[in-house]
């Protein structure tokens, strides 16, 4: 619905970027309101520790913040 340009959505930005650079969604600020926030878990095996490669990822992942314009309202 949102692609058709009949719905709006909360997404995640992490999920939602590389649309919003291509200029097929748009991403606007909603002001005026407490921000949304959530929270993000990483669970694994107990007895089989992540490896150095995946604790950067997972680093990476939950850190990062990806660039993008966004439009005023």
């Amino acid at each position: 619905m949102v692609e058709r340009g009949i719905g709006l959505s909360f997404l995640p930005l992490l999920a939602v970027a590389r649309d919003i650079r291509r200029g097929r969604l748009l991403a606007l600020d909603v002001t005026g309101r407490e921000p949304l926030r959530r929270s993000l878990d990483v669970i694994h095996p107990r007895n089989r520790p992540l490896s150095a490669e995946a604790q950067a990822r997972t680093l990476r992942a939950g850190v990062s913040r990806v660039a993008v314009p966004t439009r005023r309202r």
